[in-house]
């Protein structure tokens, strides 16, 4: 049980603290109490000296007003609630980072993409040190865990900073980071988080090569949908979701739309997909072309569906698709 003393007067800014508050512990499906508490002689006995305040359960009072930034002290509320209830309970969504512009870019679309909701955001950065040294890093001459690691921090509050959209899609960053093959890692994490958001390319020459094959190694092995954010990915408010391919004996559209309950869903599942035996190409790609030009549409794809096209590669799979959808910046997720 989380229980929140709310101090303050009842102004606009004590209210929209209240709203997202509450917003945010019903989204995590934690039970909480909130006693509010209005009385300017509480706010002296309780040493409250500005408003709005907020105590969780019983810890010194987080106020407003010294946190320099309204925003900030959201976030801080939500590290704190998150800190004491276990990130295992929270709702997260994991952002891989080789702390390169496509990696960034990726980063950018996560926060945009919880505005509206209250993820947790773990931001996981996988040190392999052989990987590094024969990639040839361009970011950073020291690629130590130690030096990775205190990127990683600044990484992470930085995008927490600089993010200018509405107070409600203050979304609070942890970093993590791992060892390991970055590919079987993530993984191994991926039935822990209800998305994983990453660049479809990596940093450069060589590093990109691994990098742009891991995000479609998770996309075809991942536990949880995968986003995969192309280079010059576009960002518009979500509002039609197009599903490509049908899922053989299960049908993914309830569930698109559980995730996605207030947009509307084209489906093209229900055509069979083209196999290697020959069939025709069926889909239709003037509709299809059509939602690809839309700014405010996301595609979806089954995992079997991706796994099959990049498997054979050729004119009669979804690959062609795949490729129109993000080359002009759109995001593509592969459901599993």
């Amino acid at each position: 049980m989380v229980e929140l003393k709310l101090y303050g007067t009842g102004t606009s800014g004590y209210q929209f603290l209240k709203k997202s508050l509450v917003d945010f512990l019903e989204f995590n499906h934690l039970d909480f109490k909130i006693e509010e508490v209005n009385d300017v002689a509480r706010f002296i006995s309780d040493n409250i000296n500005s408003v709005p305040s907020v105590a969780i359960n019983g810890d010194q009072p987080i106020e407003m007003s010294k946190e320099g930034d309204f925003k900030m002290g959201i976030i801080k509320i939500y590290h704190r609630i998150a800190g004491l209830y276990g990130k295992e309970q929270m709702r997260r969504i994991l952002v891989p980072t080789d702390f390169s512009s496509s990696a960034s870019t990726a980063l950018h679309f996560a926060k945009i993409f919880c505005r509206q909701k209250y993820y947790t955001l773990d931001l996981l950065h996988v040190h392999h040190p052989s990987y590094i040294e024969i990639a040839k890093h361009p970011f950073e001459e020291d690629h130590t865990l130690e030096t990775k690691t205190e990127l990683l921090e600044k990484t992470a509050r930085a995008a927490e900073m600089d993010f200018v959209g509405d107070l409600l899609g203050s979304t609070p960053i942890v970093p993590v980071i791992k060892e390991g093959l970055a590919g079987d890692v993530i993984q191994d994490m991926s039935y822990q988080y209800e998305f994983i958001i990453m660049g479809s390319h990596g940093a450069s020459n060589l590093f990109e090569s691994l990098l742009g094959s891991v995000s479609h190694t998770v996309a075809s092995e991942s536990q949880c949908p995968v986003i995969l954010v192309p280079p010059g990915v576009e960002f518009y408010k979500l509002s039609h979701v197009c599903i490509l391919g049908n899922r053989l004996g299960r049908d993914i559209s309830q569930e698109v739309h559980k995730v996605f309950p207030h947009v509307n869903v084209t489906r093209f599942e229900n055509q069979p997909l083209v196999l290697a035996g020959g069939h025709d190409d069926i889909h239709p790609m003037d509709e299809i072309d059509h939602c690809i030009e839309q700014e405010d549409t996301y595609f979806i794809t089954s995992m079997e569906c991706y796994k099959h096209a990049r498997s054979i590669g050729d004119h009669t799979s979804l690959e062609p698709i795949y490729h129109k959808i993000q080359a002009k910046g759109r995001p593509l997720i592969v459901w599993p």
